[in-house]
């Protein structure tokens, strides 16, 4: 009896263990790259899966993933250049990241009408 328990046993938890997929956890910060400021909400995705965080009002971003040879992992902000990095993924990473900010517009100016050009102040027929 305490043999077939004991058997029992291992199939139900043991197996997990042995052909269960081990999980391994991403974590790191992300700045902006001039003036190291701690960035809020970047997404972090995996490509072509439905895996993916963002980084809390600490800039800090953590993902659990299933072990694989390697990962490429894309991240993407407004306003900052997105960065996408392949990784080998052989155990828990620490992986700090830094965005540039994207090519900010030109210069806009705006010109009125001088005062004696206004459309509103000559009465017109229609």
């Amino acid at each position: 009896m305490y043999r077939q328990l004991l058997v029992l046993f291992f199939l139900a938890f043991g197996t997990n263990a042995i052909f269960g997929q081990s999980k391994i956890t991403l974590s790191g910060y992300i700045t902006e790259k001039g003036s190291k400021e701690l960035l809020i909400g970047v997404n972090v995705i995996v490509p072509n899966s439905t895996i993916g965080t963002s980084s809390n009002t600490y800039g800090f971003y953590s993902l659990t993933l299933t072990k694989s040879d390697s990962l490429t992992l894309v991240y993407s902000f407004v306003g900052f250049t997105k960065k996408t990095i392949r990784i080998p993924f052989q155990s828990a990473q620490n992986i700090d990241i830094e965005l540039e900010t994207e090519n900010t517009l030109d210069e806009l100016v705006i010109k009125g009408r001088s005062e004696s050009e206004r459309v509103s102040d000559t009465p017109q027929m229609s």
